[in-house]
């Protein structure tokens, strides 16, 4: 048997944040480079069922960060935070097409902006509610739909909610509730050497819910 889809990768991150001490003011910025990864090679199977090793280059994009919070009012805080990130100079993420072999060059996303908001408010000491907005643009749209029916990334708006409870002694409890409202993108079937055709439609829908829970402890 072959050595499983792992790899090594590297990246680093710098960031500033300033706390206004009278205002209530909060401001931040960050960095994120490309996380730059080994090949990941992946045990598979030809048309005839022999053993081969696939080899796929695929890093995480690079990410420019920028927020805001507000913390002035008694029981309130408010947060909201601006994204960029660069998936189209990211390797695996480039102009989607064809190698003279047949393979798939790359899922051809877009670069794309992101805008959180979020409020928290104080029901009693220990006791928090929360929620959180999300919109983004979408990286994937007609001309590409087809190199990207096996991961199809289409959702643009997030919802979620949570609270968090102080169990006293450092402890915390906290739940959150996550939805991702249904999104689709059709686009035509593509041929390695004919390119797209007329008449064909591949279309892919996502919707997705998710539930969180944890504990913590200050130490």
């Amino acid at each position: 048997m072959g050595v499983g889809d792992a790899a090594w990768g590297i990246g680093y991150q710098i960031g500033v944040y300033y706390e206004s001490p009278d205002s209530g003011w909060n401001f931040g910025a960050s960095y994120k480079s490309p996380q730059w990864f080994e090949d990941f090679e992946i045990n598979s199977t030809d048309h005839l069922g022999g053993y081969r090793r696939l080899k796929m280059d695929l890093d995480y994009p690079a990410i420019i960060s920028m927020g805001v919070g507000y913390t002035g009012f008694e029981r309130v805080k408010l947060a909201c935070d601006v994204r960029y990130i660069d998936y189209e100079n990211t390797s695996g993420f480039q102009e989607a097409g064809f190698t003279p072999t047949g393979a798939v060059t790359g899922f051809g996303w877009s670069s794309i902006w992101a805008v959180s908001t979020g409020v928290e408010y104080k029901i009693h000491d220990g006791f928090f509610w929360r929620w959180g907005y999300t919109y983004n643009q979408s990286p994937i749209d007609e001309t590409n739909m087809f190199y990207n029916s096996p991961a199809p990334a289409l959702i643009q708006h997030h919802l979620s909610t949570g609270f968090s409870v102080d169990c006293g002694g450092g402890w915390m409890t906290s739940m959150a509730f996550h939805y991702g409202f249904r999104n689709s993108v059709s686009g035509n079937w593509v041929h390695p050497a004919l390119g797209s055709v007329p008449g064909t439609d591949i279309t892919a829908s996502l919707a997705t819910y998710g539930l969180a829970c944890g504990i913590s402890k200050k130490f």
